[in-house]
């Protein structure tokens, strides 16, 4: 049963949550551990809208799932006990939906299941990736140092996508502000313009002619546009959805010229960097392939670690099924991890390519953006031109005559 309380921690803040318990009783219990004084607990009906909406209110970020680890193996580290970590992580979070989640694996741990076991409730929250890493820390003994481990990782990742999103907000604004020049010249400057030319009784100039058909036509099917916009949106959409639109959209961006070699060095960056994190966490090759091929995101990516998956058992050196994708994986990639290998440190070398794409990646972001930018301000430049030079090619003919 799913009840939903009130009440007042320790600082005399109110707190509201939604806990699955056999009874009210086990309910009070549970608040009380935590250190929770209720003021009204109500059993909710069995609906779908109160088992998940309400319980996922708030979106949980990586980022608190990341320091969420890193407390809870500076604590475990520290002595204190997993069920004591969990409990006390959870009075410090604020995100109500978080909060409720480390609530459930904290019973769920309670109860004598594997925290790694609790974790698997959680998909949206906790991935194959994470658990892996957390299941090898349980059997060797060392949670804390897979939970620091994982909480790295996590970090690196957060931190470049971060990076990579911050990068692209400029060229963002420019392509609205050029979409918004764009309509304003369409519906208020030209329109305007072209009652005042066409008064004045002369020829107008082709060019002129062009651009207040274009104004017209706009004004008039503006919502037939938008539609087929919204419909030709939709279809590439539900198309990318199916498995052979996923296929040919991901190949389509890896063929793009100067787009397709900065993804490229994307996911190779990740796949040295996944592959790398869960070898060092213990797990075997051939399961931490496994587990990066789900990672990855791209399907031609995810078709060569099947097959790199076949090679290895069938007895083959990852290096050696790496050579057989070479516009996936270049030589400096193939060398590095046929090092590696070679002298029994596949973990390090795969660490040492990451790092070395990661580099790259943000040398090929930064040329993407300064190759795209002046793109941008040109085109932007070309339109105003042309409406400019539509206005003022009457009036100097007007000045000739």
């Amino acid at each position: 049963m799913r009840f939903e309380y009130q009440a007042r921690n320790r600082e005399g803040k109110i707190e509201n949550g939604i806990i699955e318990a056999s009874s009210e009783e086990a309910v009070l219990d549970i608040l009380q551990k935590y250190g929770f004084y209720p003021t009204s607990i109500k059993e909710l009906p069995t609906s779908v809208w109160n088992q998940g909406i309400k319980l996922f209110r708030k979106k949980i970020s990586s980022r608190e799932v990341i320091d969420f680890s890193r407390q809870l193996s500076i604590m475990i580290s520290g002595g204190v006990t997993l069920l004591e970590s969990l409990r006390s992580i959870g009075q410090q979070i604020e995100n109500s939906a978080f909060k409720e989640v480390i609530l459930r694996i904290s019973q769920d741990v309670e109860g004598g299941m594997l925290f790694s076991g609790a974790l698997t409730r959680w998909p949206n929250i906790f991935n194959k990736f994470y658990i892996s890493i957390i299941k090898v820390g349980e059997s060797s003994g060392e949670l804390s140092n897979s939970l620091n481990y994982i909480a790295d990782y996590l970090e690196r990742e957060y931190d470049f996508n971060s990076k990579v999103k911050g990068a692209m907000i400029y060229p963002a604004l420019v392509v609205v502000l050029a979409f918004g020049i764009i309509l304003m010249m369409n519906f208020f400057l030209i329109p305007t313009m072209s009652q005042t030319l066409i008064s004045m009784g002369k020829e107008l100039p082709i060019l002129t002619k062009i651009v207040i058909a274009i104004a017209d036509f706009f004004q008039a099917w503006w919502w037939f546009l938008f539609l087929i916009l919204i419909i030709l949106g939709y279809s590439i959409y539900e198309y990318i959805k199916t498995p052979n639109g996923k296929r040919n959209f991901d190949n389509l961006c890896l063929r793009i010229p100067g787009l397709g070699s900065f993804l490229k060095k994307i996911y190779i960056s990740n796949f040295s960097e996944s592959l790398s994190t869960l070898i060092g966490g213990g797990v075997s090759l051939l399961d931490s392939l496994d587990l990066v091929k789900e990672t990855v995101g791209n399907v031609i990516y995810q078709e060569a670690i099947s097959d790199f998956i076949e090679g290895v058992k069938k007895g083959e050196l990852l290096s050696s099924t790496l050579i057989k994708h070479p516009d996936l994986f270049p030589p400096m990639a193939q060398q590095m991890i046929m090092v590696g290998e070679r002298t029994g440190s596949l973990g390090d070398s795969l660490k040492t390519v990451a790092n070395f794409y990661k580099k790259e990646t943000d040398r090929g972001l930064d040329n993407l953006l300064s190759l795209l930018e002046p793109i941008l301000m040109v085109f932007l430049g070309v339109v105003v031109g042309v409406v400019v030079a539509a206005v003022l090619l009457p009036l100097y003919q007007m000045v000739s005559l």
